[in-house]
């Protein structure tokens, strides 16, 4: 049996899904299997998994019906027979010795999750395989990852950049039919592990593409993004109080986020704009109180208090100024 299983969800990708494979194929970490996940791709992506399948016997390709991401992540994981699992979408790619590190620092800790840093940009600018500094890494429980991940502190929600213990998926699934399915079983995942083991290094190089709905301005599934930490929120004890607050926060961050997409598309949908203003101003103290909110969404959460017409004008300038960074990233 392999090691290492990498899942590899493929749909429509054919321009920019060889540099992917070739980045897995090439890790120095050799005993891992490849499930590649066809999820009705409608280009050439689906003939593309079969070509590598037959150059490498480590590949297996699972072609199925359109599903969404979620959808192709659990078919992958119930054919996976690794003891460790790692994702990797078809449009990023990883470090030669991403698999290599994240293998050893798990054995080395004995912990259930193993993190490394991830490099972020556009798919015109690609990344060198550079020479890695020195490595630093940080051991700890799974209510100190999980803080960190929710304070916005150099563990991310992603279901890639990360090497799991199989085990830990064991009754936990993907939501299907959800955007920012990787925040929904977040907690399901950290809340099952021990000891996490995090990286400073940037192996995982993760990539938008100008059509990711992520770059986009307000569209109806950016919604999920709030519903998925209000159910992160239910997942966690009482008991954790700090963990709660935090969660807390990253839902207020949420819906600023949405308001900036909803004003960004000039209003369009005026009913949800108002909700999502309204709540804003109801939380407004834990924004200015919150020590993971910026000084700029403080200011935002105060211009939107006293006057909603200049917040708005505000964002939208900062959005013509900076784009997506103006209304994305951390808190």
């Amino acid at each position: 049996m392999p090691q290492v299983s990498i899942i590899v969800p493929v749909y429509n990708v054919e321009n920019y899904f060889e540099r992917c494979i070739s980045s897995i194929l090439k890790q120095s970490f050799t005993d891992l299997e490849v499930i590649l996940v066809d999820d009705g791709s409608t280009d050439g992506s689906g003939k593309l998994c079969d070509e590598f399948a037959e150059q490498d016997d480590r590949i297996l390709v699972v072609h199925k019906e359109n599903g969404g991401l979620s959808s192709a992540r659990n078919a992958g994981i119930d054919v996976a027979r690794g003891e460790y699992l790692a994702f990797v979408d078809s449009d990023d790619y990883i470090h030669p010795e991403m698999i290599s590190i994240l293998h050893h620092n798990i054995i080395m800790a004995d912990a259930d999750i193993a993190v490394c840093d991830v490099r972020e940009g556009s798919l015109q600018n690609g990344f060198d395989d550079h020479e890695l500094p020195e490595q630093k890494i940080l051991c700890m429980s799974n209510i100190k990852a999980m803080n960190m991940a929710f304070s916005g502190k150099g563990i991310f929600t992603y279901a890639v950049n990360k090497l799991y213990k199989k085990w830990l998926f064991s009754g936990v699934s993907f939501p299907i039919g959800k955007t920012y399915e990787d925040v929904y079983i977040f907690p399901d995942i950290f809340l099952k592990a021990s000891t996490v083991v995090s990286s400073n290094l940037k192996l995982y190089y993760y990539f938008q593409r100008q059509e990711s709905i992520t770059n986009c301005v307000f569209q109806p599934q950016h919604l999920n993004y709030i519903r998925s930490y209000k159910r992160v929120l239910q997942c966690i004890p009482e008991e954790l109080r700090n963990t709660k607050w935090l969660v807390y926060c990253r839902i207020v961050y949420t819906y600023m986020f949405v308001y900036d997409k909803l004003v960004v598309s000039e209003l369009q949908n005026l009913e949800k704009y108002q909700e999502v203003a309204k709540f804003i101003r109801k939380n407004i103290a834990a924004v200015l109180c919150g020590k993971v909110f910026t000084l700029r969404r403080k200011l935002q959460a105060l211009a939107l208090f006293f006057s909603p017409q200049l917040c708005a004008r505000l964002t939208r300038y900062a959005f013509l100024r900076h784009g997506n960074t103006a209304i994305g990233g951390n808190y």
